[in-house]
């Protein structure tokens, strides 16, 4: 499962929110035979690059290392 995806993915996704993750997201990995092939298609998906943004700023606003973060 991409880590990214399973927490931060929504329902329908992608370019007009048309897109329903499947693979790596909502249904277990199993055709290792086309793994290489298939996490590729997956991390060249524009919701999986917006995940990672999304898990990212999420981790800089947890440690609060984000600039707009107030402190307290």
């Amino acid at each position: 499962m991409c880590k990214y995806c399973a927490i931060f993915c929504h329902n329908f996704t992608g370019e007009g929110a048309h897109q329903k993750p499947n693979v790596l997201v909502t249904k277990p990995f199993n055709k290792w035979k086309n793994a290489i092939e298939i996490v590729n298609t997956h991390n060249n998906t524009e919701y999986h690059k917006n995940n990672v943004i999304f898990a990212e700023n999420f981790i800089s606003v947890y440690c609060n290392q984000h600039p707009n973060t107030p402190n307290t």
